[in-house]
């Protein structure tokens, strides 16, 4: 009796988890969840987002009117 119900137990979470997976397979795929919530779409980059991130920030004073660090003598550039 007792593998019986160990059997019943292991089937219900073999379940369970084909079920959770599948319904995250669905949400993955842009399809809507099982659950009643809606998948989000990934928000769209503007270009000209993409080409501010694209140029590294300028060298120099963080704060104006602050001195620049000046590297330690022998120090490699």
């Amino acid at each position: 009796m007792g593998t019986d119900f160990q059997r019943t137990v292991l089937w219900v979470f073999f379940g369970m988890s084909l079920f959770l997976l599948w319904d995250r397979w669905l949400v993955h795929t842009g399809k809507p969840s099982m659950f009643g919530t809606t998948p989000t779409p990934p928000p769209a980059a503007a270009p000209a987002d993409a080409a501010k991130a694209a140029v590294p920030p300028a060298a120099g004073p963080a704060v104006p009117g602050s001195v620049p660090a000046v590297p330690a003598p022998g120090a490699a550039a």
